[in-house]
């Protein structure tokens, strides 16, 4: 066996006590020390339509390495706090990070504050005084530049040709900034009947990273509605389609109102006679194919705020009678197609929001009764 001369021997104690001082002496490891180093928030200058984001750069400061610890930072205004497991060498730092959607306006002092989680069995620091951090921060009134957008569903209809039904409509830019997104916008079409979904479909308007200029108009469709259970034909009855205009990853598309992004209606594929052709009910107006012969039934927007007024549309080519249900009062409607303008009221004292109901009764000219509805959404101002 070879023997291991002193000098190497000392050369490789010396080397294991300058990486582990404290157990190399058996000593216990000297208690860690974090730092919150920086606090920051961006957009640097936020404005009540932004997104903002405030970041905490926590450093260990202490003199050795620190496992498997629990740091936690709490926010005195404005954000929730944040947890991490880290493990940081001396001087090195863990960022930690949270949101708040659209702050209120106004003049904020934000304290950052670091404690040691449940993860920390039972260490304690050998100084607190630097685990605080306050910065001021002003979220200024209105829109942030270039956050003007406005992203609307225009001119959405619904057409038959030939017994085959397709939806058009267009899409565009009413803000003065171009729509931006780091992912697709899609047009996002949906059709049920009763309680089961007939189709769901999604078609690229504006591309990933690809801005929609203000002002810029797309034509979508036509769209063919088509029945997945029944690919050949749609059963007769009433379908309804909801129609938006939206991220579908969830990235949240900057712009003044979301309200317009949105459509919601109703047609009816009525029964056929014998021999197949033209619907029962549809013959008197003697629209031109490729014309309205569905009918339907829509409100715009879908959404509002209390106080704000709804523009409903209705189109019942077959109705003989038709009358709108609303506030307890029945309204005789125009036939065989109109629109009013109605301002939805319900208590929102207690809650955020309300759904209102507007509800159409009638019957055709061969006497059978049907009945159509749209919800929208009230929330509280």
């Amino acid at each position: 066996m070879k023997t291991v001369k002193p000098a190497l021997l000392a050369l490789f104690w010396a080397a294991l006590i300058s990486i582990f001082p404290a157990r190399a002496h058996g000593q216990t490891p000297a208690p860690p020390d974090f730092s919150i180093k920086s606090i920051r928030v961006d957009p640097a200058e936020p404005y009540s339509n932004s997104d903002m984001n405030v970041y905490v750069d926590v450093a260990n400061v202490g003199p050795a390495r620190v496992d498997n610890v629990q740091i936690t930072v709490n926010y005195s205004k404005l954000f929730e706090g944040q947890s991490a497991n880290v493990s940081l060498r001396p001087g090195e730092t863990k960022v930690l990070s949270s949101r708040e959607y659209h702050p209120a306006p106004g003049n904020y002092e934000i304290k950052a504050k670091l404690t040691l989680g449940a993860l920390a069995n039972g260490l304690k620091e050998t100084n607190e005084t630097n685990n605080e951090k306050t910065i001021a921060v002003l979220v200024r009134d209105g829109r942030a530049p270039g956050t003007n957008a406005d992203l609307a569903l225009a001119d959405v209809s619904i057409k038959e040709a030939g017994f085959a039904y397709q939806v058009e409509a267009t899409v565009r830019n009413l803000g003065i900034d171009p729509v931006k997104c780091i992912f697709g916008v899609d047009l996002v079409t949906e059709v049920t009947k009763e309680t089961r979904q007939v189709m769901k479909r999604e078609d690229v308007v504006i591309p990933a990273n690809q801005p929609f200029a203000a002002g810029a108009v797309k034509k979508m469709g036509p769209i063919p509605i088509a029945d997945r259970d029944h690919p050949d034909s749609l059963e007769e009855g009433t379908y309804n389609v909801k129609i938006g205009v939206y991220n579908q990853a969830g990235t949240y598309v900057e712009e003044t109102d979301r309200q317009n992004n949105y459509y919601q209606g109703t047609f009816t594929v009525a029964k056929r006679v014998a021999g197949g052709a033209i619907p029962v009910g549809v013959r008197a107006p003697k629209t031109p194919v490729g014309g309205f012969r569905a009918e339907f039934f829509t409100a715009t927007p879908l959404e509002i705020v209390a106080g704000e007024e709804v523009r409903l549309k209705w189109s019942f080519p077959a109705a003989a009678e038709a009358a709108l249900l609303i506030d307890s009062r029945s309204i005789s409607l125009q036939l065989p197609a109109g629109e009013m303008t109605v301002k939805p009221s319900c208590d929102v004292k207690t809650v955020s929001f309300c759904d209102y109901t507007c509800r159409i009764v009638g019957k055709t000219k061969d006497n059978v009764k049907f009945e159509r509805e749209v919800k929208i959404r009230v929330n509280k101002r």
